[in-house]
């Protein structure tokens, strides 16, 4: 299972929470008026030393030092509970550090899992902002250690509790990708994506998702719309150029299959409109990322493939070639180049929202966000710019050599 990446900013936390659980210093000097003056000059001396422990947690935490800052979070706990006190935001702290520390000492998830069950019991109080986090935390906990149970138990607990909490509902689905639950998954993408629609990396799950139910089409329409809403993804270009591809190649493998000449050519011709179509994504996910050995070694079959029925492909052949055989493409001339556009898309009215940014002649696309704002990748100085909106004169541009292209329509 993949490990979720967690970094809470440990400084707006504590700002949000509050150090610690201490008595009022009103309660201790009653106590000390009390005749009890020993008791009280002891509980400022450990008062002290709690709060010379606030910073060093911080700082170790911070710095990655994640066994040490447990250990820190640890002598807090100690010593607020030797003057009666639970501080249960240490509690999570540790457990916190422990969760953080498990990714190199798998030993620390029994500590992760006993500080933030601790923290619970004793009723910690959660993050205002962030309500939930710790059920996700036990989740993860209980889930790397091997406890499907318990971590199912701590996720229904906290998808009760804290529905709005969407890192759960991020938990759910990939639990039932792990496990191949693809239909449930999809049932559960649907509903986030309805509560969070310009969210691009949900777009892309949905697309993955699909794609393994053998939704072609519609896995093709949400990778469109994960593009749109960020044209900068890698793994949405490879994906979808990927499903191209496995569509070529079904349809290859029923031409090799095939009795006529007929059947055969009609089938090698439409595997060619699918191999073709990979092109395009598969070019910008390698614009992306130059390097990537699996978009080179996709792209050189695609050239190799197509170049006779496209000599436009020869040099792209080649190039890929080259770049299979250990060049670089930092070093290694392409025949082609790609920079991203922005820009800010506004009516009479001020900035326009969901408004449509469109390379022409490709699928390559962008939707404008709450600001107007929009970035798209091009191939080159020669790539002419849609843009529209409804009831709105749509408007072409050709890109030149600007990076920024403001658009007034009308």
């Amino acid at each position: 299972m993949k490990k979720v990446s967690i970094f809470l900013a440990a400084a707006s936390m504590f700002a949000a929470m509050g150090f610690s659980r201490l008595p009022e210093n009103n309660a201790i000097i009653a106590d000390a008026k009390g005749g009890e003056a020993q008791s009280f000059v002891d509980t400022l001396n450990i008062r002290e030393k709690i709060i010379g422990l606030e910073d060093r947690y911080l700082d170790e935490y911070s710095s990655g030092n994640y066994a040490d800052a447990y250990n820190i979070a640890v002598q807090r706990i100690e010593l607020n509970q030797s003057i009666g006190v639970a501080d249960t935001l240490y509690y999570y702290l540790a457990g916190f550090a422990a969760f953080a520390q498990s990714s190199v000492d798998n030993s620390m998830w029994r500590q992760a899992i006993e500080k933030f069950e601790a923290a619970l019991s004793l009723g910690y109080s959660e993050i205002e902002t962030d309500k939930g986090q710790i059920y996700h935390l036990l989740y993860s906990a209980y889930s790397y250690s091997g406890n499907e149970e318990k971590a199912m138990y701590y996720l229904q607990t906290g998808l009760n509790k804290y529905p709005e909490y969407t890192q759960l509902a991020y938990d759910l689905i990939n639990y039932y990708l792990e496990r191949g639950l693809n239909e449930q998954a999809l049932e559960n993408l649907e509903q986030l994506i309805m509560s969070d629609p310009e969210n691009a990396i949900l777009h892309l799950v949905k697309g993955k998702t699909l794609d393994e139910l053998g939704e072609t089409e519609k896995a093709i329409a949400a990778y469109e719309a994960s593009i749109a809403l960020d044209p900068t993804n890698f793994d949405v270009y490879f994906n979808l150029a990927v499903v191209y591809f496995n569509e070529g190649v079904s349809k290859n493998n029923l031409a090799d299959n095939a009795i006529t000449n007929t059947e055969y050519e009609r089938l090698r011709e439409l595997a060619d409109v699918e191999f073709k179509n990979a092109i395009e994504p598969m070019l910008m996910a390698h614009r992306l990322s130059p390097d990537e050995a699996a978009a080179i070694e996709t792209l050189l079959i695609l050239y190799f493939r197509l170049r006779a029925k496209y000599p436009e492909f020869e040099p792209y052949y080649h190039y890929m070639n080259k770049l299979l055989s250990g060049g670089s493409a930092a070093t290694t001339d392409a025949p082609f180049r790609n920079f991203v556009v922005s820009g800010t898309v506004s009516n009479a009215d001020g900035a326009l929202a969901g408004a449509s940014v469109a390379v022409k002649g490709s699928r390559t696309r962008a939707v404008t966000d709450v600001n107007g704002r929009y970035n798209i990748m091009v191939a080159d100085e020669n790539a002419v710019l849609q843009f529209s909106s409804r009831r709105l004169r749509r408007q072409e541009i050709v890109v030149g050599n600007r990076l920024v292209i403001d658009v007034t329509l009308r």
